[in-house]
């Protein structure tokens, strides 16, 4: 009878010191990182892209403007490309920290999205300022690494009232907007949902915790040193859950997106390069592919290079 009080005492223990926690966390990580790799493989082995020749390209130097190009130049094969480079790093910029595209296409949506990705923004510069505090100790703490921690905490809490408001709000756009809601499906609600636990979690942990800046130290740095985190309040522990979850979800998912858009610029809407030995090749292979409509009627199993073939032919003697 004494060992099952002794064993339950010990599971506590385990899990009151944060070791569990901990180890979590990492696993969460680990995890995260994984899935996000197989996204990036997934997305640089994909075929070529239909180029969007009528995007503007920001690199075209003095033409980027209005969507201008190379090709306009005369024998533009003999002559060397002006590309800027401070350009693309100007527009990322604003689509990154502003959502500019966000704001000129859906003016009424861009309040939530962009008080949700500040949240976000602001969440992880927080964990950055704990993170280059570890150096110096908590107690007593240096100039520097308090005014980290301090910052921190204040930033935390910021990002926990931007991240509500810009979940909860776009949450009840997408269910009362007639024009949201028929294309709003169960994973973008689920989605919000989660955001939305995660930074109201947070906002508990922060105002119920008497020393947060402490309790997020601990935290870090048995994260770090592969140990426990004693003295973790039950709120904190709640939202670490719940953000390991979101890290767990987020490849699996389309809030994956801030990978994936790198591609959608680079290599469908900036993709201006000209057609070269390696291109070549591989637009032939993905002629050799074979047609796999079910629509596709007899074509269906012919390569597209038969097909193609075929098309051309009928059209020079059916003129």
């Amino acid at each position: 009878m004494t060992g099952i009080p002794a064993a339950e005492k010990g599971i506590q223990g385990i899990l009151m010191s944060g070791v569990f926690l901990v180890a979590f966390v990492w696993g969460a990580v680990v995890v995260s990182l994984i899935g996000i790799f197989w996204r990036v493989v997934v997305l640089v082995r994909q075929p070529v892209h239909l180029r969007w020749e009528l995007a503007p390209i920001p690199r075209e130097k003095s033409r980027g403007n209005y969507g201008g190009s190379y090709l306009e130049e005369y024998e533009w094969w003999k002559k060397s490309r002006e590309q800027s480079t401070i350009a693309p790093l100007i527009y990322m910029a604003k689509e990154i920290f502003l959502l500019h595209s966000v704001r000129m296409h859906n003016r009424s949506l861009w309040p939530f999205s962009f008080a949700l990705h500040l949240g976000i923004y602001l969440f992880f510069a927080a964990l950055f300022l704990h993170a280059i505090s570890l150096p110096f100790p908590s107690q007593p703490r240096t100039a520097f690494s308090g005014a980290c921690l301090d910052i921190a905490s204040t930033a935390a809490f910021c990002s926990y009232l931007l991240g509500i408001a810009g979940a909860v709000g776009l949450l009840l756009k997408r269910y009362l907007d007639p024009e949201l809601s028929p294309f709003s499906s169960a994973g973008a609600y689920f989605n919000l949902l989660l955001l939305a636990a995660v930074f109201g979690s947070g906002a508990w942990a922060w105002l119920y915790s008497g020393d947060r800046v402490h309790e997020a130290d601990c935290l870090i740095r048995g994260f770090v040193a592969f140990n426990g985190a004693p003295g973790i309040s039950e709120p904190f522990v709640v939202h670490v859950i719940l953000f390991s979850l979101f890290c767990i979800c987020l490849p699996f998912t389309n809030m994956v997106h801030f990978v994936a858009k790198y591609f959608t610029y680079h290599s469908v809407m900036w993709n201006d390069a000209p057609l070269d030995s390696r291109m070549e090749r591989r637009l032939n292979d993905l002629m050799s592919e074979p047609v796999e409509w079910d629509t596709a009627g007899p074509e269906r199993g012919r390569s597209w290079a038969e097909v193609v073939a075929e098309k051309a032919g009928n059209e020079k003697t059916n003129p």
